[in-house]
Protein backbone atom coordinates (compact mmCIF):
# COMPACT_ATOMS: atom_id res chain seq x y z
CA UNK A 1 0.00 0.00 0.00
CA UNK A 2 2.94 2.31 0.72
CA UNK A 3 4.79 1.48 -2.19
CA UNK A 4 1.49 2.21 -4.61
CA UNK A 5 0.56 5.54 -2.40
CA UNK A 6 4.22 6.69 -3.72
CA UNK A 7 3.49 5.97 -7.29
CA UNK A 8 1.20 8.08 -7.63
CA UNK A 9 2.64 11.23 -6.84
CA UNK A 10 4.07 13.17 -9.73
CA UNK A 11 7.80 13.32 -10.43
CA UNK A 12 7.81 14.87 -14.00
CA UNK A 13 6.50 18.32 -14.83
CA UNK A 14 3.68 19.00 -16.36
CA UNK A 15 4.67 22.44 -17.55
CA UNK A 16 7.23 22.36 -20.18
CA UNK A 17 9.55 24.13 -21.81
CA UNK A 18 7.50 24.46 -24.98
CA UNK A 19 4.13 25.51 -23.28
CA UNK A 20 6.23 28.08 -21.97
CA UNK A 21 7.51 29.13 -24.94
CA UNK A 22 3.96 29.26 -26.87
CA UNK A 23 3.06 31.40 -23.79
CA UNK A 24 6.16 33.48 -24.33
CA UNK A 25 5.45 34.22 -28.01
CA UNK A 26 1.48 35.23 -27.23
CA UNK A 27 2.82 37.98 -24.46
CA UNK A 28 1.11 41.47 -25.57
CA UNK A 29 0.34 44.43 -22.91
CA UNK A 30 -3.04 45.17 -22.98
CA UNK A 31 -2.05 48.23 -21.08
CA UNK A 32 -1.86 49.86 -24.56
CA UNK A 33 -5.93 50.03 -25.12
CA UNK A 34 -7.01 50.04 -21.29
CA UNK A 35 -10.26 52.19 -21.17
CA UNK A 36 -13.01 51.93 -18.77
CA UNK A 37 -14.72 49.40 -21.04
CA UNK A 38 -11.68 47.31 -21.66
CA UNK A 39 -11.02 46.88 -18.04
CA UNK A 40 -14.88 46.16 -17.26
CA UNK A 41 -14.70 43.84 -20.30
CA UNK A 42 -11.68 41.97 -18.29
CA UNK A 43 -13.64 42.01 -14.80
CA UNK A 44 -16.76 40.16 -16.73
CA UNK A 45 -14.29 37.58 -18.26
CA UNK A 46 -13.06 36.91 -14.41
CA UNK A 47 -16.57 36.29 -13.17
CA UNK A 48 -17.28 33.90 -16.08
CA UNK A 49 -14.13 32.34 -15.35
CA UNK A 50 -11.66 33.33 -18.19
CA UNK A 51 -8.61 34.66 -16.18
CA UNK A 52 -6.42 35.20 -19.30
CA UNK A 53 -7.28 39.46 -19.79
CA UNK A 54 -7.36 40.21 -15.81
CA UNK A 55 -4.56 38.17 -14.96
CA UNK A 56 -2.06 39.98 -17.94
CA UNK A 57 -3.75 43.53 -16.79
CA UNK A 58 -2.65 42.93 -13.07
CA UNK A 59 1.07 40.93 -14.12
CA UNK A 60 1.94 44.83 -15.80
CA UNK A 61 0.10 47.23 -13.82
CA UNK A 62 2.03 45.78 -10.36
CA UNK A 63 5.23 46.32 -12.21
CA UNK A 64 4.63 49.34 -13.66
CA UNK A 65 2.76 51.85 -11.16
CA UNK A 66 5.45 53.24 -8.87
CA UNK A 67 3.37 52.85 -5.85
CA UNK A 68 2.27 49.14 -6.13
CA UNK A 69 5.86 48.62 -7.20
CA UNK A 70 6.93 49.57 -3.46
CA UNK A 71 3.45 48.13 -1.50
CA UNK A 72 2.56 44.73 -3.24
CA UNK A 73 6.21 43.30 -2.52
CA UNK A 74 5.72 44.73 0.83
CA UNK A 75 2.75 42.54 1.47
CA UNK A 76 4.34 38.97 0.79
CA UNK A 77 6.96 39.90 2.58
CA UNK A 78 5.33 40.74 5.76
CA UNK A 79 4.52 37.45 6.10
CA UNK A 80 7.80 35.34 4.72
CA UNK A 81 9.70 37.09 7.11
CA UNK A 82 7.97 35.96 10.30
CA UNK A 83 9.40 32.76 12.34
CA UNK A 84 7.30 29.47 11.77
CA UNK A 85 7.13 25.96 13.55
CA UNK A 86 5.80 22.65 12.94
CA UNK A 87 3.51 21.46 16.51
CA UNK A 88 2.77 18.87 17.61
CA UNK A 89 -0.79 18.05 18.30
CA UNK A 90 -0.38 15.30 20.89
CA UNK A 91 2.54 13.84 22.75
CA UNK A 92 3.53 10.85 20.55
CA UNK A 93 6.57 9.24 19.42
CA UNK A 94 4.63 9.42 16.07
CA UNK A 95 3.70 12.64 16.44
CA UNK A 96 7.53 13.32 17.16
CA UNK A 97 8.24 11.47 14.30
CA UNK A 98 5.88 13.26 11.70
CA UNK A 99 7.30 16.74 13.25
CA UNK A 100 10.58 15.60 12.23
CA UNK A 101 9.85 14.79 8.46
CA UNK A 102 7.69 17.70 8.23
CA UNK A 103 10.54 20.13 9.05
CA UNK A 104 13.12 18.56 6.86
CA UNK A 105 10.93 18.00 4.06
CA UNK A 106 10.27 21.92 4.63
CA UNK A 107 13.90 23.19 5.02
CA UNK A 108 14.94 21.24 1.85
CA UNK A 109 12.49 22.31 -0.51
CA UNK A 110 13.40 24.63 -3.75
CA UNK A 111 10.71 27.31 -5.08
CA UNK A 112 11.88 28.61 -8.63
CA UNK A 113 9.27 30.13 -11.10
CA UNK A 114 8.14 28.65 -14.51
CA UNK A 115 8.98 32.25 -16.36
CA UNK A 116 11.99 32.78 -14.95
CA UNK A 117 14.02 29.78 -14.81
CA UNK A 118 16.95 31.73 -12.98
CA UNK A 119 15.05 32.29 -9.79
CA UNK A 120 15.57 30.03 -6.83
CA UNK A 121 14.26 29.74 -3.03
CA UNK A 122 13.64 28.12 -0.22
CA UNK A 123 10.20 28.25 1.92
CA UNK A 124 10.45 31.86 2.46
CA UNK A 125 9.82 32.06 -1.31
CA UNK A 126 7.49 30.07 -1.58
CA UNK A 127 4.94 31.66 0.99
CA UNK A 128 6.11 34.99 -1.46
CA UNK A 129 5.20 32.88 -4.34
CA UNK A 130 1.73 31.85 -1.97
CA UNK A 131 1.03 35.58 -1.20
CA UNK A 132 0.34 36.19 -5.15
CA UNK A 133 -3.05 35.54 -4.54
CA UNK A 134 -3.59 38.38 -2.79
CA UNK A 135 -3.74 40.24 -5.43
CA UNK A 136 -4.95 37.97 -8.49
CA UNK A 137 -7.11 35.70 -5.46
CA UNK A 138 -5.71 32.94 -6.35
CA UNK A 139 -1.88 31.43 -6.70
CA UNK A 140 -0.54 28.29 -8.17
CA UNK A 141 2.43 25.95 -7.45
CA UNK A 142 3.43 22.58 -9.36
CA UNK A 143 4.57 20.23 -7.07
CA UNK A 144 7.42 18.17 -8.35
CA UNK A 145 8.43 15.63 -6.10
CA UNK A 146 12.16 14.46 -4.94
CA UNK A 147 12.22 11.40 -2.75
CA UNK A 148 15.55 10.68 -1.73
CA UNK A 149 17.01 7.51 0.57
CA UNK A 150 17.62 10.45 3.07
CA UNK A 151 14.67 12.84 3.21
CA UNK A 152 11.88 13.53 1.12
CA UNK A 153 11.61 16.97 -0.61
CA UNK A 154 10.43 18.85 -3.75
CA UNK A 155 10.56 21.85 -6.30
CA UNK A 156 7.73 24.00 -6.63
CA UNK A 157 7.54 25.76 -9.60
CA UNK A 158 5.14 29.10 -9.58
CA UNK A 159 2.24 28.78 -12.57
CA UNK A 160 0.86 32.42 -14.02
CA UNK A 161 -2.49 32.17 -13.54
CA UNK A 162 -2.68 32.88 -17.29
CA UNK A 163 -1.89 28.61 -17.31
CA UNK A 164 -5.58 28.34 -15.95
CA UNK A 165 -9.49 28.59 -16.14
CA UNK A 166 -12.35 27.86 -13.95
CA UNK A 167 -15.43 27.93 -15.45
CA UNK A 168 -16.70 25.08 -13.47
CA UNK A 169 -16.06 27.20 -10.49
CA UNK A 170 -11.98 25.49 -9.96
CA UNK A 171 -8.95 25.94 -11.15
CA UNK A 172 -7.81 23.82 -13.94
CA UNK A 173 -4.68 23.59 -16.10
CA UNK A 174 -4.67 24.65 -19.62
CA UNK A 175 -2.17 22.22 -21.39
CA UNK A 176 -1.33 24.50 -24.58
CA UNK A 177 -2.23 28.13 -25.25
CA UNK A 178 -5.59 29.07 -26.56
CA UNK A 179 -6.97 26.02 -25.10
CA UNK A 180 -10.50 26.54 -23.64
CA UNK A 181 -11.28 24.08 -21.40
CA UNK A 182 -8.58 22.89 -18.91
CA UNK A 183 -7.40 19.46 -17.21
CA UNK A 184 -8.53 19.15 -13.35
CA UNK A 185 -5.43 19.24 -11.10
CA UNK A 186 -4.55 16.03 -9.71
CA UNK A 187 -4.24 15.96 -5.59
CA UNK A 188 -0.72 16.35 -4.48
CA UNK A 189 0.86 17.66 -7.30
CA UNK A 190 -0.59 21.33 -6.95
CA UNK A 191 -0.81 23.76 -4.28
CA UNK A 192 -3.50 26.16 -5.05
CA UNK A 193 -3.74 29.07 -2.47
CA UNK A 194 -6.86 31.15 -2.80
CA UNK A 195 -7.70 34.83 -0.87
CA UNK A 196 -10.81 35.85 -1.53
CA UNK A 197 -10.15 39.75 -1.51
CA UNK A 198 -9.10 39.83 -4.42
CA UNK A 199 -7.19 42.95 -4.24
CA UNK A 200 -6.14 43.52 -7.87
CA UNK A 201 -9.82 44.94 -9.32
CA UNK A 202 -9.64 47.94 -7.29
CA UNK A 203 -6.20 48.15 -7.95
CA UNK A 204 -6.52 48.25 -11.25
CA UNK A 205 -9.51 50.79 -10.91
CA UNK A 206 -7.55 53.02 -9.14
CA UNK A 207 -4.63 52.55 -11.49
CA UNK A 208 -6.86 53.43 -14.30
CA UNK A 209 -8.10 56.62 -12.52
CA UNK A 210 -4.73 57.25 -11.43
CA UNK A 211 -2.96 57.48 -14.59
CA UNK A 212 -5.54 59.41 -16.94
CA UNK A 213 -5.29 62.38 -14.84
CA UNK A 214 -1.27 61.81 -14.63
CA UNK A 215 -1.57 61.68 -18.53
CA UNK A 216 -3.57 64.63 -18.65
CA UNK A 217 -1.19 66.62 -15.85
CA UNK A 218 1.79 65.67 -18.17
CA UNK A 219 0.06 67.05 -21.14
CA UNK A 220 -1.04 70.14 -19.73
CA UNK A 221 2.75 70.61 -18.00
CA UNK A 222 3.92 70.50 -21.64
CA UNK A 223 1.62 72.95 -23.39
CA UNK A 224 0.95 75.22 -20.77
CA UNK A 225 4.05 75.48 -18.46
CA UNK A 226 6.56 77.21 -20.97
CA UNK A 227 5.43 80.30 -22.99
CA UNK A 228 4.66 80.68 -26.23
CA UNK A 229 6.90 83.02 -28.28
CA UNK A 230 4.93 85.31 -30.50
CA UNK A 231 7.23 87.18 -33.24
CA UNK A 232 6.69 90.53 -35.34
CA UNK A 233 8.52 92.00 -37.96
CA UNK A 234 7.70 94.31 -40.64
CA UNK A 235 9.87 91.96 -43.33
CA UNK A 236 7.77 90.50 -45.69
CA UNK A 237 7.26 86.81 -45.59
CA UNK A 238 10.11 85.05 -47.63
CA UNK A 239 13.02 87.92 -47.42
CA UNK A 240 15.91 87.20 -45.37
CA UNK A 241 14.88 89.40 -42.33
CA UNK A 242 11.46 87.06 -42.13
CA UNK A 243 13.30 83.97 -42.33
CA UNK A 244 15.99 84.59 -40.04
CA UNK A 245 13.43 85.76 -37.52
CA UNK A 246 11.36 82.41 -38.14
CA UNK A 247 15.06 80.20 -37.74
CA UNK A 248 15.60 82.13 -34.25
CA UNK A 249 11.61 81.59 -33.11
CA UNK A 250 11.70 77.80 -33.71
CA UNK A 251 15.47 77.47 -31.66
CA UNK A 252 13.66 79.38 -28.82
CA UNK A 253 10.25 78.05 -29.07
CA UNK A 254 10.31 74.83 -31.39
CA UNK A 255 6.23 73.84 -31.93
CA UNK A 256 5.06 76.91 -29.94
CA UNK A 257 5.70 79.66 -31.38
CA UNK A 258 4.60 81.66 -34.55
CA UNK A 259 5.43 84.57 -36.50
CA UNK A 260 3.52 87.30 -38.03
CA UNK A 261 3.89 90.92 -39.77
CA UNK A 262 3.22 93.92 -37.01
CA UNK A 263 -0.35 94.89 -37.95
CA UNK A 264 -1.51 91.72 -37.68
CA UNK A 265 -3.82 91.05 -34.21
CA UNK A 266 -4.29 88.39 -32.82
CA UNK A 267 -6.15 86.91 -29.83
CA UNK A 268 -5.54 84.44 -27.09
CA UNK A 269 -7.61 81.08 -26.18
CA UNK A 270 -6.36 80.60 -23.25
CA UNK A 271 -7.07 77.25 -21.46
CA UNK A 272 -4.92 76.95 -18.79
CA UNK A 273 -6.35 76.25 -15.11
CA UNK A 274 -6.78 79.29 -12.95
CA UNK A 275 -5.91 78.57 -8.83
CA UNK A 276 -4.94 75.07 -7.95
CA UNK A 277 -4.69 72.38 -11.02
CA UNK A 278 -7.00 69.12 -10.62
CA UNK A 279 -4.92 66.41 -10.81
CA UNK A 280 -2.46 66.79 -7.97
CA UNK A 281 -4.99 65.93 -5.36
CA UNK A 282 -6.88 62.85 -7.94
CA UNK A 283 -3.08 61.41 -8.23
CA UNK A 284 -2.39 61.73 -4.70
CA UNK A 285 -5.98 60.48 -3.99
CA UNK A 286 -5.42 57.37 -5.75
CA UNK A 287 -1.93 56.45 -4.35
CA UNK A 288 -3.43 57.15 -0.78
CA UNK A 289 -6.13 53.88 -1.12
CA UNK A 290 -3.20 51.96 -3.38
CA UNK A 291 -1.35 51.94 -0.02
CA UNK A 292 -4.22 51.48 2.57
CA UNK A 293 -5.84 48.37 0.69
CA UNK A 294 -2.42 46.87 0.15
CA UNK A 295 -0.99 47.61 3.98
CA UNK A 296 -3.93 48.61 5.91
CA UNK A 297 -3.27 52.28 6.16
CA UNK A 298 -1.79 55.69 4.06
CA UNK A 299 1.74 55.14 5.49
CA UNK A 300 2.01 58.85 4.63
CA UNK A 301 0.19 59.55 7.70
CA UNK A 302 2.30 57.11 9.80
CA UNK A 303 5.04 59.73 11.40
CA UNK A 304 5.98 60.72 14.86
CA UNK A 305 3.78 63.48 14.53
CA UNK A 306 1.00 61.73 14.80
CA UNK A 307 1.80 59.08 17.55
CA UNK A 308 -1.80 57.88 18.43
CA UNK A 309 -2.67 57.80 14.86
CA UNK A 310 0.63 55.73 13.86
CA UNK A 311 -0.16 53.18 16.59
CA UNK A 312 -4.03 52.34 15.58
CA UNK A 313 -2.93 52.36 11.74
CA UNK A 314 0.29 50.19 12.40
CA UNK A 315 -2.31 48.06 13.85
CA UNK A 316 -4.51 47.74 11.08
CA UNK A 317 -1.57 46.52 9.28
CA UNK A 318 -0.58 43.99 11.83
CA UNK A 319 -4.11 42.29 11.53
CA UNK A 320 -3.63 42.05 7.80
CA UNK A 321 0.13 40.15 8.43
CA UNK A 322 -2.22 38.14 10.51
CA UNK A 323 -5.03 36.89 8.15
CA UNK A 324 -2.05 36.44 5.31
CA UNK A 325 -0.35 33.87 7.43
CA UNK A 326 -3.21 32.44 8.77
CA UNK A 327 -4.70 31.37 4.95
CA UNK A 328 -0.92 30.67 4.20
CA UNK A 329 -0.69 28.17 7.10
CA UNK A 330 -4.00 26.88 6.63
CA UNK A 331 -3.61 26.27 2.89
CA UNK A 332 0.00 24.06 3.90
CA UNK A 333 -1.56 22.54 6.54
CA UNK A 334 -4.79 21.14 4.00
CA UNK A 335 -3.06 20.90 1.04
CA UNK A 336 0.62 19.91 1.12
CA UNK A 337 1.64 18.40 4.78
CA UNK A 338 -1.20 15.26 4.45
CA UNK A 339 0.21 14.80 1.13
CA UNK A 340 4.18 14.60 2.78
CA UNK A 341 2.96 12.67 5.22
CA UNK A 342 1.54 10.24 2.95
CA UNK A 343 4.44 10.08 0.88
CA UNK A 344 6.65 8.75 3.43
CA UNK A 345 4.72 6.63 6.31
CA UNK A 346 1.24 5.82 4.20
CA UNK A 347 -2.00 6.72 5.29
CA UNK A 348 -1.61 7.89 8.69
CA UNK A 349 -3.63 10.90 10.45
CA UNK A 350 -2.03 13.91 10.79
CA UNK A 351 -0.76 14.95 14.05
CA UNK A 352 1.21 17.97 13.06
CA UNK A 353 0.56 21.37 11.76
CA UNK A 354 2.55 24.29 10.42
CA UNK A 355 1.95 27.47 12.70
CA UNK A 356 3.17 30.86 11.84
CA UNK A 357 4.34 33.17 14.53
CA UNK A 358 2.04 36.09 14.38
CA UNK A 359 2.22 39.81 15.48
CA UNK A 360 0.33 40.73 17.91
CA UNK A 361 -1.50 43.92 17.01
CA UNK A 362 -1.29 46.21 20.05
CA UNK A 363 1.82 44.47 21.35
CA UNK A 364 3.36 47.45 23.03
CA UNK A 365 -0.16 48.12 25.09
CA UNK A 366 -0.83 44.21 25.33
CA UNK A 367 2.71 44.38 26.80
CA UNK A 368 2.01 47.19 29.34
CA UNK A 369 -1.39 44.84 30.34
CA UNK A 370 0.20 41.96 30.78
CA UNK A 371 3.13 43.23 32.76
CA UNK A 372 0.57 44.97 35.32
CA UNK A 373 -1.85 42.18 35.51
CA UNK A 374 1.20 39.89 36.74
CA UNK A 375 2.59 42.15 39.14
CA UNK A 376 -0.72 42.05 40.55
CA UNK A 377 -0.27 38.77 40.65
CA UNK A 378 -2.96 37.61 38.36
CA UNK A 379 -2.73 34.49 36.82
CA UNK A 380 -1.32 34.18 33.25
CA UNK A 381 -0.39 31.35 31.03
CA UNK A 382 2.74 30.50 29.48
CA UNK A 383 1.69 28.85 26.38
CA UNK A 384 -0.68 32.13 25.66
CA UNK A 385 1.93 34.97 26.40
CA UNK A 386 4.34 32.88 24.09
CA UNK A 387 1.74 32.61 21.33
CA UNK A 388 0.42 36.55 21.98
CA UNK A 389 3.56 37.62 21.46
CA UNK A 390 5.08 34.65 18.45
CA UNK A 391 7.67 33.20 20.89
CA UNK A 392 7.99 29.47 20.02
CA UNK A 393 8.62 26.97 23.18
CA UNK A 394 12.19 26.19 23.64
CA UNK A 395 13.02 22.54 22.46
CA UNK A 396 14.41 20.01 24.62
CA UNK A 397 18.05 20.67 25.69
CA UNK A 398 17.61 24.05 24.14
CA UNK A 399 19.69 26.85 26.93
CA UNK A 400 17.15 28.30 28.61
CA UNK A 401 17.77 32.00 29.07
CA UNK A 402 17.36 33.87 32.39
CA UNK A 403 16.86 37.22 33.46
CA UNK A 404 20.52 38.73 35.16
CA UNK A 405 20.16 38.87 38.49
CA UNK A 406 22.58 41.37 40.94
CA UNK A 407 23.64 40.51 44.24
CA UNK A 408 22.22 42.31 46.71
CA UNK A 409 24.19 43.41 49.74
CA UNK A 410 24.09 41.16 52.77
CA UNK A 411 21.73 42.52 55.41
CA UNK A 412 22.81 40.90 58.73
CA UNK A 413 20.15 41.78 61.30
CA UNK A 414 20.48 43.35 64.48
CA UNK A 415 20.43 40.97 67.39
CA UNK A 416 18.12 42.96 68.85
CA UNK A 417 15.83 43.80 65.91
CA UNK A 418 12.02 43.87 66.54
CA UNK A 419 10.48 41.21 63.94
CA UNK A 420 6.75 42.37 64.87
CA UNK A 421 8.07 45.82 64.03
CA UNK A 422 9.51 45.00 60.45
CA UNK A 423 5.80 42.55 59.31
CA UNK A 424 4.23 46.52 60.84
CA UNK A 425 7.04 48.55 58.27
CA UNK A 426 5.77 46.36 55.48
CA UNK A 427 2.17 46.29 56.12
CA UNK A 428 2.41 49.73 56.52
CA UNK A 429 4.66 50.30 53.15
CA UNK A 430 2.22 47.76 51.09
CA UNK A 431 -1.18 49.10 52.31
CA UNK A 432 0.47 52.65 51.63
CA UNK A 433 1.35 51.52 47.59
CA UNK A 434 -1.86 49.54 47.37
CA UNK A 435 -3.96 52.95 47.99
CA UNK A 436 -1.36 54.90 45.72
CA UNK A 437 -1.82 53.23 42.65
CA UNK A 438 -6.12 52.76 43.25
CA UNK A 439 -6.72 54.83 40.58
CA UNK A 440 -4.69 53.51 38.02
CA UNK A 441 -5.87 50.46 38.79
CA UNK A 442 -9.44 51.15 38.72
CA UNK A 443 -8.93 53.58 35.57
CA UNK A 444 -7.77 49.98 34.10
CA UNK A 445 -10.12 47.82 35.14
CA UNK A 446 -12.40 50.26 33.50
CA UNK A 447 -11.26 50.42 30.08
CA UNK A 448 -11.29 46.54 29.95
CA UNK A 449 -14.47 46.39 30.70
CA UNK A 450 -15.59 48.93 27.29
CA UNK A 451 -16.17 47.53 23.96
CA UNK A 452 -12.91 47.37 22.30
CA UNK A 453 -12.85 50.00 20.11
CA UNK A 454 -13.56 52.16 23.34
CA UNK A 455 -10.68 50.00 25.13
CA UNK A 456 -7.81 50.99 22.70
CA UNK A 457 -9.10 54.59 23.65
CA UNK A 458 -9.11 54.49 26.93
CA UNK A 459 -5.98 52.59 27.65
CA UNK A 460 -4.11 54.72 25.34
CA UNK A 461 -5.21 57.65 27.37
CA UNK A 462 -4.16 55.59 30.93
CA UNK A 463 -1.01 55.18 29.40
CA UNK A 464 -0.20 58.86 28.41
CA UNK A 465 -1.62 60.44 31.65
CA UNK A 466 0.34 57.67 33.73
CA UNK A 467 3.73 59.72 34.13
CA UNK A 468 1.77 62.19 35.70
CA UNK A 469 0.14 60.16 38.16
CA UNK A 470 3.49 58.58 39.11
CA UNK A 471 5.11 62.06 39.48
CA UNK A 472 1.70 63.08 41.58
CA UNK A 473 2.58 59.61 44.13
CA UNK A 474 6.39 60.66 44.18
CA UNK A 475 5.12 64.16 45.36
CA UNK A 476 2.30 63.97 47.58
CA UNK A 477 1.16 59.96 48.13
CA UNK A 478 1.05 58.04 50.93
CA UNK A 479 4.17 55.52 50.02
CA UNK A 480 6.82 58.52 50.46
CA UNK A 481 5.36 59.43 53.64
CA UNK A 482 5.48 56.05 55.26
CA UNK A 483 8.96 54.92 53.50
CA UNK A 484 10.50 58.51 55.19
CA UNK A 485 8.85 57.60 58.97
CA UNK A 486 10.45 54.44 58.51
CA UNK A 487 13.84 55.39 57.68
CA UNK A 488 13.21 58.41 60.03
CA UNK A 489 12.72 55.33 62.61
CA UNK A 490 15.42 53.04 61.83
CA UNK A 491 17.81 55.94 61.81
CA UNK A 492 16.58 56.45 65.79
CA UNK A 493 17.33 53.04 66.60
CA UNK A 494 20.45 52.33 64.77
CA UNK A 495 21.95 55.65 67.04
CA UNK A 496 20.09 53.51 70.41
CA UNK A 497 20.84 49.97 69.24
CA UNK A 498 25.15 51.33 69.31
CA UNK A 499 24.82 53.01 72.05
CA UNK A 500 23.32 50.08 73.51
CA UNK A 501 25.78 47.60 72.11
CA UNK A 502 28.92 50.46 73.39
CA UNK A 503 27.42 50.24 77.14
CA UNK A 504 27.98 46.65 76.86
Amino acid sequence: MKNLIRRIFKTERAVDANRVTQHMMSLWSPLEMLTPRSLSAALAQLRAGDLQAYARLWDDVQERDDILASVVPKRSKSVSRLSWEVIEREESAAAKRQCEIVESFLNTLTYTDVMDGDLSGGFSALIRGMMRAAGYGWSVQEIVWRPSPVNLSAQFIQVPLQFFERRTGRLRFLASEGAYTGIDLEDGGWLVTVCPDRLAIASLVLYLFKHTPLRDWLIYCHRYVVPGLHGKTNAKKGDDDWNDLHDTLAHFGQDWAMLTGKEVEIDTIDSSAKGELPYPKLVDRCDRRMTAIWRGADLSTMSADNATGASLQQGETDLLTSDDAEIVAGTLNARLIPYVLRYTLGDVPQLVDIEIQCPNPQTEQALKIDEALIGWGVEQSKADLRKRYGRPAPDDGDEIAAPVTHLQPLQVAHPNANAAGVRLAARDAFTALAADLQPLRARIEHALSLPDGEMEDALNAVTQESGALFRLIDDSGALPAVLARRAAQAFVDGIKHQEEDQDA
